[in-house]
């Protein structure tokens, strides 16, 4: 159906991503989630779900 159409088909994603950050940033995330009392893979899944107005 997709190639009728000629669109992509959604592809499926793993939820496994690896990001790449500063020093400064990766520091900053760390102090960020420790303050919160949260793992800094919480911090940034926090940080994403925000942005994509995806809060709960």
């Amino acid at each position: 159906m997709c190639l009728e159409k000629g669109i992509a088909p959604k592809k499926p994603y793993t939820g496994v991503l690896n990001v790449r950050l500063s020093p400064e940033m990766h520091s900053g995330a760390a102090m960020a989630a420790s303050r919160e009392g949260i793992t800094i893979n919480a911090f940034i899944k926090n940080a994403v779900a925000r942005a994509l107005g995806m809060t709960h």
